[in-house]
């Protein structure tokens, strides 16, 4: 026997336009990998001294740590990506990558938080945070483009699964 939410669902969404329509399905999805087995999620410290770990030039080494340690860059990038995580995932608005982005799984699975400081590794190796005096960009202030970076960053992670930072 079939559930008694079926026959409203069903109603419901013969009203519903595509783009709604997608929304609930990414929606079903997160719920439904919520039943899978829980994953041990990062702490943001073990995050930030995994970002540390991601300058390999030995100049920028001591300044990179000082400045993922004191500022709230990790925050901030995770922040954009978590603000454009339902967009990234809709046909509609990411017509080339949607399916990727949304095999990333749910909002709080490991895999989601590894694609996020993947982000910030590509970010980092393209000199995104450079602030070009020598510092680096928190990305805190969205004005100078950061959200655009970021989305970019994402998508061509995305588009390009086999990317590896140059060591």
């Amino acid at each position: 026997m079939a559930s008694p939410l079926v026959v409203p669902v069903c109603l419901l969404t013969d009203q519903m336009s595509l783009i709604d329509l997608e929304a609930v399905q990414a929606h079903i999805a997160s719920l439904i990998s919520g039943f899978a087995p829980t994953e041990k999620l990062l702490t943001i410290t073990e995050i930030k001294d995994l970002v540390i770990t991601m300058e390999r030039r030995t100049a920028f080494k001591f300044s990179w740590k000082l400045f993922v340690k004191q500022s709230k860059i990790v925050e901030n990038v995770f922040g954009i990506l978590e603000s454009c995580y339902s967009s990234i995932r809709l046909k509609s608005r990411n017509m080339t990558s949607w399916k990727a982005a949304r095999a990333l799984g749910g909002r709080d699975t490991l895999r989601w938080q590894k694609f996020k400081i993947r982000v910030i590794e590509y970010l980092l190796t393209q000199g995104s945070f450079n602030d070009g005096s020598g510092g680096y960009r928190d990305f805190e202030d969205t004005a100078d483009g950061c959200d655009e970076i970021t989305w970019d960053a994402a998508i061509y992670l995305l588009e390009n699964p086999e990317w590896t930072p140059v060591s």
